[in-house]
């Protein structure tokens, strides 16, 4: 009986393991990305958009890291929020002069190729590509776009990337270039920058992979949440930075949220 009873227990606990095990890799598989914005910056005071900053969202668990890319005058493409860097505008110099102009940790100005060799060698967190707008011409920006996919298949780091767009002609020829794209497109009150007000029905036919706009959108206008999920488009938004905002969109069941604040977010979640 000893035998019997010893067996029937360690059944009962290999059970218990299983069921266990698989509740949490489902749980696991509904949790919101939690994506930094521009690299985990704020909460240790780095600088946005810099190696430093990717480097620290790596270490604390995030799951996504986005950064903003521009094309240089020479070509090359680089890393910086806005259009200028410390006067100099970025699409109009070369490369070599801006990286004279250092960031404030002494770091020069980052190019996408470092983040891809980076990205491609973990397996937890996802570069999120956000292609600006160009101050010169959509033409530039349809440029850009390719060169980003040209530059992301160079590295092989299709699995580690996702792009963000607010202007949807370049986002059209990004999916047009590499249909296994994951595009998402930014907007702040509509669905795509340029405020075209498209619906979800008709972005999710053009081959787009979900929605990122404005946390405010989604709270003046639910019926976003609802349609992009019947459309079977990811949800983000941005800039996720109130603690009840952030519980606000976990309830809501976002896919992505992206924040300055990724450690108190990361915190939240996982209380």
């Amino acid at each position: 009986m000893t035998n019997i009873f010893r067996k029937a227990t360690l059944l009962v606990v290999s059970l218990l393991i299983a069921i266990t095990t698989t509740f949490a890799q489902k749980a696991s598989s509904s949790d919101p990305f939690v994506i930094a914005h521009r690299g985990a910056w704020k909460e240790f005071d780095l600088p946005e958009n810099s190696r430093a900053s990717f480097h620290k969202a790596l270490e604390i668990g995030c799951q996504g890291t986005e950064l903003d890319v521009w094309l240089s005058a020479d070509g090359v493409l680089v890393i910086n929020h806005d259009p200028d860097h410390q006067g100099l505008s970025i699409e109009k110099t070369n490369y070599k002069d801006l990286k004279k102009v250092k960031l404030k940790n002494g770091e020069v100005m980052p190019t996408l190729a470092y983040f891809l060799k980076k990205i491609t060698k973990q397996q937890n967190t996802t570069l999120i590509i956000d292609v600006k707008n160009s101050k010169i011409s959509a033409e530039k920006t349809k440029e850009l776009a390719q060169r980003c996919v040209e530059e992301v298949k160079k590295y092989k780091a299709q699995g580690s990337v996702q792009y963000l767009f607010g202007d949807y002609e370049a986002a059209k020829h990004t999916i047009a270039m590499d249909p296994e794209a994951k595009v998402s497109l930014l907007g702040w009150k509509t669905i795509c920058a340029a405020e075209l007000n498209l619906t979800a029905e008709q972005v999710r036919n053009k081959g787009v992979y979900g929605l990122d706009l404005n946390l405010m959108a989604y709270k003046e206008r639910k019926d976003y949440i609802k349609e992009a999920k019947h459309n079977g488009l990811k949800l983000n938004a941005w800039t996720v930075n109130e603690e009840t905002d952030m519980k606000w969109f976990i309830k809501n069941g976002f896919n992505y949220i992206t924040t300055d604040h990724p450690r108190q977010l990361l915190s939240i979640w996982n209380k």
